[in-house]
């Protein structure tokens, strides 16, 4: 095989295993009242679904079991991207929501967080978003979110 049929192959294979991802994730979802089909579908290395409900975080995470999540702040203003830390249903693919809502008691607030100084560099200070939820207040949307590691 030439070099151009190598890299067609090896296109054809990588897309053909995000298609069975999504196919079993279609299974896995069926009946699980997610609006799935309202969010943007694109692939980059992860499995992408732009701009999801707080429903649908809801639902893919309780019916995908949970499982490590990273958090990070995303484009869209007050908004998270939420990624699987490992591939999803057996295959070798992550998952990302991205640009979700918070739960309902939470909201990402900039905080100023001073860096000591380092032999290298003086003491300095850095702006950070930081997840912010209320205490006081449990609603069944905080309660149903599995743990989610913060990345910085």
């Amino acid at each position: 095989m030439t070099t151009l049929q190598h890299l067609i192959a090896d296109a054809i294979g990588y897309h053909t295993a995000r298609v069975w991802v999504f196919e079993e994730l279609k299974k896995h979802l069926a009946g699980q009242d997610c609006e799935l089909e309202q969010a943007t579908l694109m692939f980059c290395g992860t499995l992408d679904f732009d701009n999801p409900t707080r429903a649908d975080v809801q639902n893919l995470m309780r019916v995908l079991g949970g499982g490590k999540w990273t958090k990070e702040k995303s484009g869209t203003d007050g908004r998270l991207n939420y990624e699987t830390e490992q591939p999803v249903l057996g295959g070798d693919v992550k998952l990302r929501l991205y640009a979700a809502h918070p739960p309902g008691t939470c909201r990402l607030v900039e905080e100023k967080v001073v860096i000591a100084a380092i032999p290298a560099q003086p003491e300095r200070i850095e702006l950070r978003m930081v997840l912010k939820c209320d205490p006081e207040v449990e609603t069944a949307d905080s309660q149903a979110e599995p743990a989610v590691a913060a990345a910085e």
